[in-house]
């Protein structure tokens, strides 16, 4: 049988057609467990210079009984990834900062950065904390249908998410200034008290126990300056905080100072980033006192200073 090429052509349009119908409808019936690769693409104008070392990106299914399927992505840019025809809630963090683990990871409502803490409830972290979320995002057998945090609607035939990271934690910076007798200063450490130690991603709400974060500082003996940087959970509600300076005199003795920072918390215009400048102190020198009021191994009065005790030694393993 000969078959005209304007049959043919007919054909070819007609089947054009069917494929085109069926991809522009949101309910395809896939009929078998396709696999298809999604092309997840990070877009950092909401975080400008920033540049994780990865992503960690999670698919939590919209049906009862799904499958949780989590990919780690090398790089600041995204990848592609594998993931099943379905309709999926997408959730992606960077994976980059030592000291934070995910919990809570069976649920996108749920899952949150958890921030290690050390000996009496000091936490520590390593950089910014970033995510994004993607509320609705469908698979299917031509491309992705999403829908964006802002909940704009988006198609796309080539399997293309695009999303925007965000700034979750606070960047602290401390500035002690105008230091008298940091020539007797050997290091120096800030802390800022009653942050939180948890952060819910999806919601970027900060959760868990109070902890005090520590702030390293680095000491410039020219300038007589103190500064240091470092990234914590700032609670949404009032509460009273205090930033304590601590320093390591030459001669390994241990001072702290309070500093009741309250109002400068609770004034901020913007909560991404907050600065404490301390204008003004003098480092202890000389002896303890050899009659201080002693209070559970802390020594105060020292011009406002506490002396902490510590024996080296015991310390040493």
């Amino acid at each position: 049988m000969t078959v005209s090429i304007a049959n043919m052509e007919s054909c070819l349009a007609l089947v054009m057609a069917l494929l085109l119908s069926a991809c522009s409808h949101k309910d395809i019936e896939c009929p078998f467990a396709a696999d298809r690769e999604v092309h997840v693409n990070f877009m950092w104008d909401n975080a400008p210079g920033a540049s994780p070392e990865g992503m960690t990106v999670y698919f939590f299914p919209e049906s009862k009984g799904g499958a949780i399927w989590r990919f780690d992505i090398a790089g600041a840019s995204g990848g592609p990834v594998q993931l099943p025809v379905g309709s999926y809630r997408m959730l992606a963090c960077n994976n980059d900062l030592r000291g934070v683990r995910l919990v809570d990871t069976n649920d996108f409502g749920t899952l949150a950065a958890q921030v290690r803490t050390a000996a009496d409830d000091i936490a520590v972290t390593s950089g910014m904390l970033y995510g994004a979320t993607v509320p609705h995002v469908e698979v299917t057998l031509c491309g992705v249908i999403y829908t964006s945090a802002s909940g704009e609607h988006k198609e796309c035939g080539k399997s293309v998410i695009r999303c925007s990271p965000d700034s979750l934690a606070t960047e602290f910076r401390v500035i002690v200034k105008n230091v008298n007798g940091i020539e007797r200063v050997k290091s120096a450490e800030a802390l800022v008290r009653s942050v939180n130690t948890r952060m819910v991603v999806s919601s970027a709400m900060p959760s868990g126990a109070e902890a005090a974060l520590s702030v390293p500082m680095e000491v410039d003996r020219a300038q007589a300056t103190m500064e240091g940087d470092a990234c914590g959970f700032l609670p949404v509600d009032s509460r009273k905080y205090w930033l304590t300076v601590r320093i390591a005199r030459s001669d390994g003795k241990m001072f702290t100072k309070d500093f009741d920072i309250t109002d400068r918390i609770d004034n901020l215009n913007g909560r991404r980033r907050v600065i404490i400048i301390i204008d003004g102190i003098a480092i202890p020198e000389g002896d303890i006192p050899s009659n201080p009021d002693d209070v559970g191994g802390i020594a105060v009065g020292v011009d406002g200073w506490n002396v902490v005790e510590i024996d080296l030694e015991s310390n040493c393993v």
